[in-house]
């Protein structure tokens, strides 16, 4: 998310560091600061989904606190624009010359560390399940759902350690490369494909390849995937990407949730079945992975064609 806000580009033990130094700060100093008690301090984007690639990081820091409830985002008409801001206060006070500010979202705080990195800085309640965020989605106005993706950032960590394996991650690896070195950074441009899509597509390509040619070495299990992903794209105007059925468990079925399902053209996310990052996806070159998308199409279809997964990055 955060590397989509900016060009620094740093090691991957320097983003480490980075991390342990917020990560550190945040526990320390939070409360004295803001009166937030953290919970817990993720770490999403590419570094916790260990997907990363030189060079290239995604630093998502999400702070899960029972500080915040489901009475109070409701008072406050469904914004966490009054948590961001006291985000924005604590950086100010304990970082100083090293925080320079890039932006705010209504879950977000987008900035530069130090001149090393670009780092988002997100905030949720301590839901302890999904079913527990579930049952606050029904409940939250239909137009307000997406603010709330930033939610599911602990079980998306665990999906990315727990479902895709070794040989998958790498293929998203690949992608991710490729996406970096062909895409055109004009802000105006749009439809840039968001980290986490594009890792899900992906993957998504690999069960369907492994599926139909099982058995098959690296080279062409990469080869096949890239075929199955440019159908998927070419075809995404009737795309209907689901996950009953190609994992083995899933985090809900659909049938569980109806008033929650994304309607067609559709590629659901595993973890929330609002959505739908066939739309969310895709989005303009300064917008992360939890913002509403801009569903363009267009850049992707256009380069698709030249995808290559058979490229080692060493």
């Amino acid at each position: 998310m955060a590397a989509s806000a900016h060009s620094v580009v740093c090691t991957h033990d320097e983003a480490k560091r980075v991390v342990d130094e917020l990560v550190k700060n945040i526990q320390e100093n939070l409360k004295r600061v803001t009166g937030i008690t953290p919970a817990e301090v993720i770490k999403g984007g590419s570094l916790g989904q260990g997907t990363a690639i030189p060079g290239d990081f995604d630093l998502d820091l999400v702070i899960y606190t029972d500080s915040i409830s489901e009475l109070d985002i409701r008072l406050s008409g469904y914004s966490m624009r009054r948590w961001t801001d006291l985000l924005d206060t604590f950086l100010q006070q304990t970082l100083g010359r090293k925080y320079q500010p890039q932006g705010k979202t209504d879950c977000a705080v987008q900035f530069i560390y130090n001149d090393k990195i670009g780092v988002d800085l997100l905030i949720s309640p301590n839901w302890r399940s999904l079913r527990e965020f579930y049952t606050f989605l029904l409940g939250t106005p239909a137009v307000d759902r997406m603010k709330f993706s930033v939610c599911t950032a602990r079980w998306q960590a665990h999906f990315f350690q727990h479902y895709v394996n070794d040989e998958a991650k790498e293929l998203i690896r690949r992608a991710k490369a490729w996406r970096n070195e062909i895409w055109d950074e004009r802000p105006a441009s749009g439809g840039k494909p968001k980290s986490y899509f594009l890792s899900l597509l992906v993957f998504y390509a690999y069960k369907m390849a492994k599926r139909q040619w099982p058995g098959v070495g690296f080279r062409d299990i990469a080869i096949r995937t890239a075929d199955v992903l440019k159908q998927l794209v070419m075809s995404h105007e009737t795309m209907d990407i689901v996950w009953d059925g190609v994992l083995d468990n899933v985090f809900y079925r659909r049938s569980e949730y109806p008033g929650l399902n994304c309607s067609r053209p559709r590629m659901m996310d595993p973890i929330n079945p609002h959505n739908n990052l066939r739309m969310s996806g895709l989005g303009p070159v300064r917008e992360g992975n939890y913002g509403p998308g801009d569903g363009k199409w267009s850049w992707i279809v256009a380069n698709i064609g030249s995808l290559d997964l058979t490229t080692s990055l060493d």
